[in-house]
């Protein structure tokens, strides 16, 4: 008899992000980028910043997985430094990972376009939001970035989502959080890690099941 070609069983994601637009059109295009049925992304903007949306998150899960029917295998959330007060940043992320919750974080310093930026160029020295979407305007050939919504928001989103450079991305992102983390170095606490993002790690994550198709 012919072998029989089990197909894994998919994966669920439930993210919980800050942004009501940004991440969630991201994460929702990635996982329409993946092939079908190996992954479920369900996506919740709070318009909550990093404690807060913490605290939120037992809530959210527990009504989309009601709502839904299932059970999530992995729940994240996302959120960026921003004008946020460091203690606040660096307890979110602490209390993301402690071992009575379990979340992954995929934090950003200083925004979550950080993670855009890095599809196109390098980024070694500290810079600020407002540097981010300008650098992005240029890259994109847009302008206004910060402004842009509706079908040209969604555009830009889903265009990143399904770059051709987001291996190189996930390299540089590697790359900014090894030099940040190094073992052998005093600490830095994430609040002070500019420029540093981890939003890497959920979509190597998300890839992941990509991978366990084949």
């Amino acid at each position: 008899k012919r072998p029989v070609a089990v197909r894994p069983e998919r994966r669920r994601f439930l993210i919980v992000s800050e942004g009501t637009a940004t991440e969630p059109i991201y994460f929702k295009a990635l996982e329409k980028a993946l092939p079908k049925g190996t992954v479920q992304v369900e996506t919740c903007g709070t318009g909550r910043s990093e404690l807060s949306l913490v605290k939120e998150i037992k809530r959210i899960r527990k009504n989309k997985e009601e709502e839904l029917a299932v059970t999530f295998d992995e729940v994240w959330a996302v959120f960026d430094k921003d004008g946020f007060l460091r203690d606040r940043f660096d307890n979110a992320i602490h209390s993301c990972s402690s071992s009575k919750k379990g979340y992954g974080v995929a934090w950003s310093n200083e925004c979550f376009e950080l993670w855009y930026l890095l599809h196109f160029k390098e980024q070694k020295t500290g810079i600020g939001r407002k540097a981010i979407f300008k650098a992005l305007e240029k890259e994109l050939g847009v302008h206004g970035y910060e402004t842009l919504k509706g079908d040209a928001g969604r555009a830009i989103h889903e265009r990143i989502a399904t770059h051709a450079n987001q291996a190189t991305a996930i390299t540089r992102a590697k790359k900014l959080y090894a030099d940040w983390n190094d073992p052998q170095a005093q600490r830095t606490p994430p609040s002070l890690q500019n420029p540093c993002t981890t939003i890497y790690q959920l979509v190597e994550k998300l890839l992941a099941c990509r991978q366990s198709e084949k």
